[in-house]
């Protein structure tokens, strides 16, 4: 991206939030838990979590939180904030390719808009037929 230095993680998080979560697994493999939201998960669910992190300790990502925002993008659970940055590279893809999306969307909505037209007239012949 050209010299880009805001950052727009917060917005980019707000557009495609899809849910929080207590315990909640990145595609990378990661499981993140809420360490606040623990009183909502079994007993089983905490001892899996406990064993987990004892054999794998870069596998669990605790937060001191009640809840983890996630979301689904390009068929990934994607946990926003997880080391692996799936979401910092799926949001600067956007950026980059901005002007290309952009340009997809218009082309999209004058298809859409045509498609629109032709159903009303459609619609509005109906109706004068009806109305006979």
């Amino acid at each position: 991206m050209e010299n880009e230095t805001t950052d727009y993680s917060d917005e980019f998080y707000s557009s495609f939030m899809t849910a929080g979560s207590v315990l909640i697994d990145c595609d990378c493999g990661r499981t993140h838990v809420a360490t606040d939201g623990l009183p909502y998960l079994e007993e089983e669910e905490i001892e899996s979590i406990k064993k987990l992190k004892e054999k794998y300790p870069d596998k669990v990502i605790e937060w001191d939180c009640d809840s983890i925002s996630w979301t689904w993008i390009q068929g990934k659970q994607i946990v926003f904030d997880c080391p692996c940055k799936i979401d910092k590279i799926f949001m600067n893809a956007i950026l980059e390719h901005r002007t290309q999306i952009m340009d997809f969307f218009k082309r999209v909505n004058k298809i859409k808009q045509k498609q629109l037209e032709a159903e009303t007239e459609l619609l509005q012949s109906a109706i004068q037929e009806n109305n006979k």
